[in-house]
């Protein structure tokens, strides 16, 4: 990996003749428009299908535990050290890491309508939305706030005192906590206009 920033350049505001290769900035926009927003409304319908809105108290899984943790730290390293561009690198990571968790076990979970399996991989994957929208904040802030607001959670959820809380240590009112219902089709991050000529 470079170890050195390159410039800011989105191919689709170049000249036809000097754009190359796949933009990284559309793949960077296409990573929360498309992979983020599908695996925190895969989360929000399936609490209120199942469950009334509400989070599974349940222990967070080992392995997303410890994914998280890496993704964290490493994410505080290159802030750290100004290695911005290696950011987008610790987030694609991790976000694909979270959506393929989901898709592979909640499948697994659907098919044997295994409902601990179920609640397990619900609580997992709304951890994984916390931790995500943690490190995403300072880059995308206004649909991380908005799902802040639909997970009903107070602003500690930005606090990097709490970075590694669960989402029920950051609810006020525990015995009424309900996530805010979520519409069909609902997108937390919006697609710019370049994302759809693409």
């Amino acid at each position: 990996m470079a170890s050195k920033s390159v410039s800011f350049k989105p191919q689709v505001y170049l000249p036809e003749n000097e754009r190359e290769g796949v933009d990284p900035v559309l793949k960077e926009g296409n990573l929360l428009t498309n992979v983020f927003n599908r695996l925190v409304r895969s989360c929000f319908y399936t609490a209120q299908k199942y469950y009334d809105s509400k989070i599974p108290e349940i222990t967070i899984s080992e392995e997303v535990r410890k994914e998280s943790k890496e993704a964290v730290l490493t994410y505080e390293r290159h802030m750290y050290n100004h290695e911005f561009h290696s950011i987008t690198y610790v987030l694609d990571s991790y976000i694909r890491f979270m959506n393929k968790y989901w898709v592979n076990n909640m499948r697994t979970a659907e098919t044997t309508d295994n409902d601990t399996l179920r609640k397990q991989v619900l609580a997992d994957s709304l951890y994984g939305v916390r931790i995500g929208v943690l490190l995403l904040h300072p880059i995308a802030p206004t649909g991380c706030e908005r799902i802040r607001e639909y997970l009903s959670v107070d602003e500690k959820l930005w606090n990097w005192k709490y970075a590694f809380s669960v989402l029920n240590d950051l609810i006020t009112d525990k015995d009424n906590h309900k996530l805010k219902f979520l519409e069909p089709r609902e997108d937390f991050f919006e697609k710019h206009e370049k994302q759809l000529e693409a």
